[in-house]
């Protein structure tokens, strides 16, 4: 498949520094921006799922990612499958993964696979498992996102919840190849329910959690907003996470907003259009500087879980063959590739 690449980013098209003078949030001005609807062609997308590509696991795409030598990797709702680009080969609980849910996926520069799941972490070196659970130094067993900084540390983070089962703890937790170690309101968090950590190319580590966006100093995390944000906003959770070419943080919170964060103001500019056609879930940015945010459909039937800002207008892609959309990220030879509610598609944009 040769040697593949993608990023996970946001452009920034508008910048719309917010001062407040009163209490009440502010509200976005609709933007008016045009929209120019787009209807599902076959040639130009290729399916993978799994009532027609054998290999491949049935059930939701939560997440994808590209190893340095081309593998696509997927983790899905029934174990991790990945393609050579010729063919589909999936890996389950009876293979040595931890829990068939698979949430979330990272491959390190060594090609070792880290694979999140409902039950805790397992790790995968091409032959053997390991399994890392909170009996081994994890916050939490049900890991949400992981990331993995330039000196191959592994974060981890955890979702904390209260079900008919008791209570379940969260956090963020690092792991150095040796030791386990673990991040929670004692070290700065506000809170232990982690949705998304993200190493930006600086090596810097950001956490969206549920009670907003942090960063982390190298000992401790800290709010990484100003407090006109929180005097707006208060702490409000931050679900999805991406980085800009020009360093910003984009993010998604929990209220649907999307946010440009440079590290001193912000901006949600882009939040009444993207909100308007879809419930967002996902973003990335392509390197035409195209932003793609994928989602729920808002209206049931309409098969709009797609959109794509080009700088001037808003492209709704319509009567999609899938009902959500989980991940989006961009290869080297310009195709999108979606995780979604009914396998892998890619798309050729041109």
């Amino acid at each position: 498949m040769g040697n593949t690449q993608w990023n996970n980013t946001v452009t920034n098209e508008i910048q719309l520094v917010l001062t407040p003078t009163t209490r009440p949030e502010p509200t976005p001005t609709p933007t008016q921006k045009p929209h120019q609807i787009v209807s599902y062609e076959s040639k130009k997308w290729k399916e993978y799922n799994a009532r027609s590509t054998e290999g491949l696991a049935k059930g939701t795409v939560f997440d994808m990612t590209f190893d340095k030598d081309g593998m696509l990797w997927v983790a899905t709702g029934n174990g991790v499958s990945k393609f050579d680009g010729e063919n589909w080969h999936t890996l389950t609980r009876g293979d040595g993964l931890i829990d068939a849910v698979a949430n979330s996926i990272a491959v390190d520069m060594d090609g070792i696979v880290w694979i999140g799941t409902d039950n805790g972490v397992s790790r995968f070196d091409g032959d053997s498992w390991q399994t890392y659970t909170t009996a081994d130094g994890l916050a939490g067993n049900n890991v949400r996102t992981i990331a993995i900084s330039q000196n191959g540390t592994v974060w981890v983070g955890a979702r904390e919840y209260q079900d008919s089962f008791g209570f379940h703890s969260g956090g963020i937790t690092s792991f150095d190849g040796d030791t386990w170690r673990t991040y929670t309101k004692d070290d700065g968090l506000k809170s232990n329910n982690i949705y998304a950590l993200l190493f930006n190319k600086n090596d810097k580590l950001w956490a969206g959690t549920a009670a907003g966006l942090f960063s982390f100093n190298g000992q401790f995390w800290q709010p990484a907003l100003d407090k006109d944000w929180h005097e707006y906003f208060g702490d409000i959770g931050v679900r999805v996470l991406a980085e800009a070419p020009d360093g910003a943080i984009w993010f998604r919170t929990e209220t649907l907003k999307i946010v440009r964060y440079d590290g001193v103001n912000w901006d949600i500019s882009f939040t009444y259009d993207a909100s308007y056609i879809l419930h967002p879930i996902t973003i990335c940015v392509d390197k035409n500087f195209h932003t793609w945010i994928g989602g729920w459909e808002h209206n049931e039937g309409s098969g709009q879980v797609l959109t794509m800002y080009d700088g001037t207008k808003w492209v709704v892609y319509e009567n999609l063959p899938f009902r959500h959309v989980f991940k989006i990220i961009e290869t080297q030879d310009g195709y999108i590739w979606l995780g979604t509610s009914s396998g892998v598609y890619r798309y050729n944009p041109n």
